[in-house]
């Protein structure tokens, strides 16, 4: 399989169409630095899957579309495709199932959203398609193949999981690998569908025994239903009647009503008719009263225009006679600047006829000194082309001599790899005379076969014995399984009662870490620093785990929880000295913080300063009650019998005298009473109320003497069952390894058989090989001779030409001074006339620039002079409309004079109407207000017969609803019974047989229905669809078992699949890390000259025995006269030789497809450079390489020249060239 072509479209800096052709097995791709040379090496990268943008220098995936310049748009689209040909070799090419043709094509396209499609000869598929394809090619994103800008280096300097995987990728484990982890993934999902399975059939077992007792339930429910339905029918016809009665009562009294109100209606509607006719009269005066008042608005409103328009007239005249004494003004003004203007154009006038003839003058002049200097450009002309044409043939010349230079030095190097191949061929051909003859190889392979089928027989007696003994082993191993699951259920058992044990048992016996001895005695009372303070509080117990009450203080629990809440968390000290001052509990009460201030208390008890006899028929001290620790605290604190009311506990103080000095009285209601006072124990932060800790302690208790016993129980059973497993776990052992031998028998005679077969292949192989080699040797040295031959002619012409070119190059060279000289003259000649046409143009521009400067003021002044003449025009005409104006005004000031004093006479006299009107309407509404006071009385008396109406109509809806109510209840419940009879039919049958329920009766049956009713409820939601749905999971729960086979014996086939592909992976890995290995010391050896190079597996601990071949990798290079083998002590040539002689050895192990190396040869010198060639040489046979180099050493192994240009900013370009098309070139 070979690269055949790359085509780039809109990826980065190639923003036009571009086609790389690899025709060749050596490519270098040249040009300056920026032009976008490593463009390509992403491209690659990225069209075979690479998925970040990190790794192709970009920020986003949507970074490597064409951005755009100033020229040139962005692209919308990146495209980039990989073409291959020979895909369908058997040795080299692409086992998968897209790869139907002898070509390949695979192309990637990326849009502005970032979003990336893959297509494989044309057909979208997905990038896994893409990476599966070239699984074991050595061809991949990342892959040994795909050799970047500073990764060579980054090679030396992996991780040994990194050198592993480009290990992995040579030895083609990576399609194995893929293979695995997808089987791995079906497993995961087997094992979820397991336990799915699992979990639906423990489900639905746990509803088939939820159903089966629904079931019993709803059977039970309906009897009761029945017995119900029958009682609240005979009920709801009884309430039935009684509804019916009350609705004909109500019917009676809603006639009745209605008549009356008809009366009363009537007289309201009489009264209403008188008032609407006196409203009708009060209207029409109103209407007549609006009608004079608008009149008179009308009247106002004309006085008050012609007021208006008096003032608008009279201020008018002001504006008009100001406005004419301002044109008199200005009209004065012009004509004074229309004199001045006429002066200043007369003088401009003098100095444009003086400029006039030093223009002539110099036109004239610059005309000579023009047509001198055409006559001179076309001489300079002619000159410059005859140069242009020798210079042409010059750089023609120089071109074909370096051409045929390189082609002189290109067929030395051919030469001396021509005298390196002779040495390959001789050495090959001393290989095959040395080996074995062909009869010797006949006589060993029969051998071999004769042998295998001695061990064929053998494991076949073997694995009959295996047979017979796993048979056994299976039965006994039943009865182990079985033992052993009985087991795990009581140990199970015994962990869970063992792990509630333990948390009662920390919970009630709390351990605290001993005070260690460097803190001494005096420490807990002077605590030197609060960090020593912390650290002695932090190692003594809490008064919640050594608490402990006697027999009668667990009588009184619950009082003594309520006061004993505040001190659970305190710290409780051994010694003398103590945390807290004697006044601690009235600090504590004062400040209301026990939290913030309770710190450690004493164990030891201080005895009282006065003893006196206490009545404990009352009180009682709580050490009696507190078993321990004994506090001093306990023994000035008194409980309190008796259930005292508030009243009460007032009068406690006055008991205090009775008892020791500072002693305290606590209730069992939480009071709390000494010589501060009486105080209740809510005040306290930490006291809830509700706290039963003292309580719970003794139950906790008395449950671990339970979980004692049931402990004690259970070990004597699991010590039974593991004797009895003991024993047969013995016998087990015995058969399974009988068993193991048995297996290790049939396993090495596997193995034995393996390697004859393996022999067989091999000496048929060799017998292939050396026969197929001997003519492949034959015809390469016939090869050899004619190449060889070849370049000796090709030599002599290449340097025949050289000398003709030399000499053409010495004449040229000749002609090229003479003409120089001559343009030369020429070149100072024209720059002395251009000087002199510069000053003229100088001067001619200065005295232009005078005569142009007068001609626009002679302008200007010209059409200054005519706008003030029209001006002035203009302002005699606006004084003469001017005047006509205020003539105007001055009469109709008269007339509107006259028409004001009329408005005001008209005002007066609409007035004293409106006033007439006015009087008549107040005393029509009068009158109307005393009748609206007699229909107010009517309708008064008509609205509480309303009222009365509304009553007895809701009396009679509610009645007729109850009836409805009665009757559809009756309805219901004859429906749900499966009746047939309507419920007017049982009311008639009811009155007609006179079934009147008496009141006793009913209380009966109401007491039976409500009897019902609760046993009903007693039951609870009952699933009447018990039966059916108890069918249902009856048979989903049929074809599970059959498919919990299915997936375990799948879960098996999957897992055995995994054993056979990491046996196979394993194998693979360590031949190709052996071979790997002599490569990289030969290439190693060879590239310095002597030294060592290998890899060798890391030492991990966290792998098991058999996993070490997974562990990483850890390369060594010693070269020749250095001691270290350390990697990083070496220059940077050397590790770049060492990173190149591993990448070839892989490739020697494994070739991939082609190989792309981006400027591995920077940090190289000269002579590293050639065994860096060398090495490219060499596998240049079997890998197409394409590099990217600034190195002209490096340049010329190439078969072919592909040059990176920007002849345009930030796009780029290919051009293309023949190494041998460019020497045909030369030699024609």
């Amino acid at each position: 399989m070979r690269l055949k072509s790359l085509k780039l479209s809109g990826f980065k800096s190639f923003a036009n169409p571009t086609i790389f052709n690899f025709s060749k097995n050596i490519t270098a791709i040249v040009g300056p630095n920026g032009c976008g040379k490593s463009n390509v090496i992403d491209a690659i990268r990225w069209v075979l899957g690479e998925s970040s943008a990190k790794q192709l220098r970009g920020g986003a995936m949507s970074d490597v579309i064409f951005a755009g310049t100033q020229d040139k748009a962005a692209k919308s689209l990146a495209s980039v495709e990989l073409t291959f040909e020979h895909t369908q070799d058997e040795q080299t090419g692409i086992r998968h199932e897209l790869n139907l043709y002898h070509e390949l094509s695979v192309r990637r396209q990326v849009n502005k959203d970032g979003k990336s499609d893959y297509f494989i000869n044309g057909t979208r598929c997905r990038r896994r398609d893409v990476v599966d394809i070239f699984l074991g090619t050595g061809l991949g994103a990342r892959s040994y193949s795909v050799i970047e800008q500073g990764m060579i280096g980054r090679i030396v300097d992996s991780s040994p999981l990194q050198l592993r995987d480009f290990i992995e990728e040579g030895a083609g484990v990576s399609r194995y690998q893929a293979r695995r982890d997808e089987t791995q993934k079906k497993l995961i999902k087997a094992q979820e569908n397991l336990e799915r399975l699992n979990d639906l059939r423990s489900e639905l077992e746990k509803q088939h025994k939820t159903l089966t007792r629904q079931a019993k339930d709803a059977q039970k429910y309906k009897q009761l239903k029945d017995t119900l339905n029958h009682i609240e029918q005979e009920l709801a016809v009884h309430q039935l009647y009684v509804a019916k009665q009350a609705e004909q009562t109500e019917q009676v009294a809603y006639n009745e009503l209605s008549q009356k109100m008809e009366v009363a209606q009537n007289e309201v509607n009489i009264h209403t008719a008188k008032l609407d006719k006196q409203a009708q009269k009060i209207a029409e005066q109103q209407w007549l009263k609006d009608d004079a008042r608008d009149k008179l608005h009308d009247e106002q409103l004309k006085h008050q225009q012609a007021e208006y328009l008096l003032v608008q007239h009279n201020a008018r005249i002001e504006q008009l006679t100001e406005k004419q004494a301002n044109l008199s003004a200005q009209t004065k003004d012009g004509k004074m600047q229309i004199q001045t203007l006429v002066n200043q154009q007369a003088a401009e006038n003098q100095q444009l006829a003086k400029i006039l003839p030093k223009l002539t003058k110099l036109k004239v002049r610059k005309q000579t000194l023009q047509q001198k200097q055409k006559v001179l450009n076309q001489t300079w002309q002619k000159v410059y082309a005859k140069i242009d044409k020798l210079q042409n043939e010059q750089r023609t010349l120089e071109k074909q001599q370096a051409l045929s230079e390189q082609t002189n030095d290109r067929l030395q190097q051919e030469q001396n790899r021509l005298k390196s191949r002779l040495q390959n061929w001789q050495q090959a051909w001393s290989q095959i005379t040395e080996q074995e003859t062909i009869q010797t190889l006949d006589a060993s392979l029969n051998d071999h076969k004769t042998q295998l089928a001695s061990v064929l027989r053998q494991n076949e007696d073997v694995l009959a014995n295996v047979d017979e003994q796993q048979s056994k082993f299976n039965t006994l191993k039943a009865v182990v399984d079985k033992t052993q699951t009985a087991l795990q259920t009581l140990e199970k058992q015994h962990a869970t009662l063992a792990s509630e044990y333990n948390i009662l048992h920390q919970l009630v016996f709390t351990k605290k870490q001993n005070v260690k001895t460097a803190v001494d005695d005096t420490a807990i009372g002077t605590l030197a620093t609060p960090k020593s303070e912390t650290a002695l509080l932090t190692s003594l117990p809490k008064l919640s785990e050594k608490i402990e009450l006697t027999k009668l203080g667990k009588v009184h629990a619950d009082s003594l929880d309520n006061w004993l809440a505040m001190w659970l968390d305190v710290t409780v000290a051994s010694k003398d000295e103590t945390l807290l001052q004697d006044d601690t509990l009235l600090q504590l009460i004062t400040y209301n913080q026990p939290s913030g201030d309770i710190k450690a208390v004493l164990t030891s008890v201080v005895a009282s300063k006065s003893f006196k006899e206490v009545d404990e028929s009352q009180f009682i001290p709580l050490n009696k009650l507190i078993k321990t620790p004994k506090l001093a605290l306990w023994q000035n604190a008194y409980f309190y019998m008796i259930d005292a009311s508030l009243a009460d506990i007032s009068n406690l103080k006055s008991q205090l005298e009775d008892l020791p000095n500072g002693a305290l009285i606590i209730t069992n209601t939480g009071w709390l009473v000494g010589q501060f006072g009486v105080i209740h124990l809510s005040k306290f932060s930490k006291n809830t109320g509700d706290s039963h800790f003292l309580r719970q302690r003794e139950q906790q208790r008395a449950r671990l003497l339970e979980l004692e016993d049931e402990l004690t129980e259970l070990e004597n059973k699991i010590e039974q069952k593991q004797q009895a497993l003991k024993t047969s776990l013995s016998r087990h052992d015995k058969l399974q390894i009988v068993l193991q031998e048995h297996h290790a028998q049939s396993v090495n005679l596997k193995q034995q058989m393996y390697e004859h077969q393996q022999a067989i292949a091999e000496l048929s192989a060799k017998l292939d090989r050396q026969s197929a080699d001997k003519t492949r040797l034959t015809h390469e040295q016939k090869q050899l001779k004619q190449d060889e031959q070849q370049i000796k002619q090709e030599q002599q012409q290449v340097s025949t030409r050289l000398k003709q070119l030399s000499t053409k190059l010495v004449k040229i060279n000749k002609q090229l001074e003479d003409v120089e000289a001559e343009r030369s003259q020429l070149r100072d000649e024209r720059n002395q006339i251009d000087k002199e046409i510069k000053e003229i143009d100088g001067a001619y521009q200065n005295v232009n620039l005078q005569e142009q400067q007068l001609k626009i003021s002679i302008q200007h002044s010209d059409g200054q002079t005519i706008n003030l003449k029209d001006k002035l025009e203009r302002f005699a005409k606006e004084q003469i409309q001017i005047n006509e104006s205020i003539e105007k005004l001055e009469q109709e000031t008269i007339g509107l004079q006259d028409t004001l004093k009329v408005q005001q006479q008209n005002c007066h006299q609409q007035q004293i109407s409106v006033d007439e009107y006015q009087a008549q309407l107040t005393e029509l509404q009068a009158q109307h207000a005393q009748q609206r006071e007699q229909t107010n009385q009517a309708q008064l008396v008509f609205t509480n017969m309303q009222q009365s109406f509304a009553t007895l109509t809701t009396k009679l809806a509610i009645a007729k609803e109850r009836v409805s109510e009665a009757s559809n209840r009756v309805d219901i419940l004859v429906k749900n019974m499966g009746g047939g009879v309507s419920s007017s039919s049982l009311l008639a049958d009811f009155i007609a047989h006179g079934r009147r329920v008496n009141v006793k009766k009913q209380q009966q049956l109401q007491q039976e229905f409500q009897r019902l009713q609760v046993q009903l409820s007693r039951m609870g939601a009952v699933n009447l669809a018990a039966m059916e749905e108890l069918e249902s999971v009856d048979e989903r729960l049929a074809p599970l078992t059959a498919q919990t086979d299915d997936i375990l014996a799948s879960i098996e086939k999957l897992t055995d699949a995994i054993k056979t592909i990491d046996n196979k992976t394993k194998t693979l890995f360590m031949q190709t890390l052996n071979s790997v290995n002599d490569e990289l010391a030969h290439l190693f050896a060879k590239v310095f000259g002597g030294g060592q190079a290998s890899l060798t597996l890391i030492d991990d601990d966290n792998l098991t025995k058999a996993d070490k071949w997974r562990a990483g990798l850890e390369l060594m290079a010693q070269p020749k006269g250095k001691k270290n083998a350390r990697l990083a002590v070496l220059s940077g040539g050397e590790k770049t030789l060492t990173a190149l002689s591993l990448i070839f050895a892989i490739f020697k192990q494994h070739p991939a497809p082609f190989c792309v190396l981006d400027e591995v040869d920077a940090p190289l010198d000269d002579a590293n450079i050639e065994r860096f060639t060398s090495l490219i040489e060499e596998l240049a046979n079997d890998v197409q390489f394409v590099f990217i180099s600034h190195n002209k050493l490096s340049m010329q192994i190439a078969d072919e020249l592909k040059g990176i240009t920007m002849p345009n900013a930030g796009i780029s370009s290919l051009v293309s060239v023949s190494l041998k098309e460019a020497e045909q070139y030369i030699e024609a």
